[in-house]
């Protein structure tokens, strides 16, 4: 959820020189939109709890953005985890009270500044489950793995990445599995629309009588390339999970199939609970190794339309590794 806040409903804290206060419900952003800058630093304050997590996200790359906590421990800024620029800031606050934003703008020129408050247990910081509970095996992909825990890290403007929230994963040799919950993923992902459009397919899909859709009107399978093409959609059903699974080319230029594809499986737990992530490198070997660019048009589309038809007239074991290890692996999983 998100409420908006406009420049109007601060004007007599800013001509006061005064912290602006702003009010933002655990689990929910505020976002003081278009705002005008009234000095070269600005101060907002808000109340936050102890174990909760605070995140601020001012859309100006140039500009800063610093934490101050309550009374007396409030004169030295506060650490940030890491998120690649000053013009955000994330961490656990440690104790209840009154914190203050200060923005350092790097122009006059209006910006918004998003402030998220998150309890401790909020679905983009909580899987919802621990490892010990979740049984998946790789089979002779890597056998019964021991899934690790992957910390929340927030979509941010410009940045290119995969939309998880705080998830559950392994990653061995060239298989990649990760489960989250569903509610943390649309959470992190709700300020794309694109991307909710996507997995609102996605769900409609999986549900009883839904129906097939093209890889393309999925969620990405890759967060830093382009899909070429994308073929061979099925379903894939487990005692835990319903998923949808398709092979894929993925490049950031224009390139024609080879036979380097990738498998791409999404799926939702059957309770509605969690969002399930395969991916895996998988090679055809009746497609060439390499080659070279091809601009776009009617050639590289003809090579494509090529492609996915061999991919799709071809048995599952002709792919390395064969497609039906891979599906196995869904089918293996089991949750409480």
């Amino acid at each position: 959820m998100r409420r908006i806040v406009t420049l109007y409903s601060l004007a007599a804290a800013i001509a006061s020189a005064q912290s602006i206060p702003v009010k933002v419900p655990a689990g929910m952003t505020t976002t003081i939109a278009k705002h005008i800058p009234a000095s070269t630093r600005e101060r907002f304050a808000m109340e936050a709890t102890s174990g909760q997590t605070l995140l601020v996200d001012l859309d100006d790359s140039k500009g800063a953005v610093e934490i101050f906590g309550p009374a007396a421990a409030g004169t030295k800024p506060l650490p940030s985890i890491d998120l690649g620029g000053s013009n955000d800031w994330m961490n656990v606050l440690s104790k209840t009270g009154t914190y203050e934003i200060a923005v350092r703008p790097s122009s006059k020129k209006p910006y918004d500044l998003s402030i998220t408050l998150m309890d401790p247990h909020d679905p983009r910081l909580d899987p919802g489950l621990t490892a010990d509970k979740v049984s998946l095996d790789l089979g002779v992909l890597g056998g019964k793995p021991k899934l690790s825990f992957e910390p929340f890290h927030p979509a941010l403007g410009g940045e290119i990445d995969d939309p998880w929230p705080a998830n559950l994963f392994v990653q061995q040799e060239h298989v990649e599995f990760r489960i989250m919950s569903l509610e943390g993923l649309k959470k992190r992902m709700a300020r794309d629309k694109e991307w909710m459009a996507q997995l609102g397919r996605l769900e409609a899909a999986l549900k009883p009588g839904g129906k097939l859709v093209t890889p393309e009107l999925l969620p990405p399978g890759s967060s830093d390339a382009a899909m070429m093409f994308g073929s061979r959609m099925e379903y894939v059903e487990g005692p835990s999970v319903r998923a949808l699974r398709y092979i894929g080319q993925f490049a950031q230029e224009d390139l024609p199939p080879t036979d380097s594809l990738t498998y791409v499986l999404y799926g939702i737990s059957r309770d509605g609970k969690y969002f399930v992530a395969i991916r895996s490198e998988v090679s055809f070997p009746p497609l060439p190794k390499s080659v070279g660019v091809v601009p776009v048009g009617p050639k590289l589309k003809a090579l494509q339309a090529d492609a996915s038809r061999r991919l799709n007239a071809a048995k599952p074991e002709v792919f390395k590794p064969p497609l039906g290890q891979l599906d196995a692996i869904a089918r293996t999983l089991r949750l409480p």
